[in-house]
């Protein structure tokens, strides 16, 4: 077992805010964007074919800005939760003695999750894009994709932070 010196700071891996930030949004493009790379071609076909047509339409660049924004938040985010986490487990000991078994947890709701007809719901929400003509919507796009993007990478990367 480790001691409490190698323990304090292992979530963050000793990182400050930015170059946590920094990493964490090249990880997020390194494996988010292949996955999002249709809905984004798809934002900018409909958004060029409203530009064509001459009515209201909204850059590409703003949607995927918006995706990395959100992403980056929920980032810096989980970097607060993983704080949390150590001064948690620092101050209980029962936390650092149940850590394999908060992850499993964590493990089995996500599985439970897959199986789940909640998860279906999600889907049916984000696998047909709906095109937006404002900022807001852009916006309001890019955040619903980026949730229904992350909703089970979330719950394992907590799983495998805890344990």
């Amino acid at each position: 077992m480790a001691d409490t010196d190698d323990m304090e700071n292992m979530l963050t891996m000793d990182m400050g805010v930015p170059l946590f930030l920094a990493i964490w949004v090249a990880m997020m493009v390194a494996m988010m964007f292949p996955t999002a790379a249709p809905m984004i071609l798809t934002f900018a076909k409909v958004q060029q074919g409203k530009q064509q047509r001459g009515k209201p339409y909204v850059p590409t660049w703003v949607f995927v800005g918006a995706y990395l924004a959100i992403w980056t938040a929920f980032g810096a985010l989980a970097y607060a939760a993983a704080l949390g986490a150590t001064e948690l487990a620092g101050n209980s000991m029962w936390v650092m003695d149940n850590a394999a078994r908060i992850g499993g947890g964590v493990l089995i709701l996500a599985g439970l999750y897959q199986l789940s007809p909640l998860k279906n719901i999600c889907l049916s929400k984000c696998r047909t894009p709906w095109p937006s003509s404002s900022l807001r919507g852009a916006t309001a796009t890019a955040a619903h994709f980026a949730w229904a993007s992350s909703t089970a990478s979330t719950a394992l990367d907590a799983a495998g932070s805890s344990s």
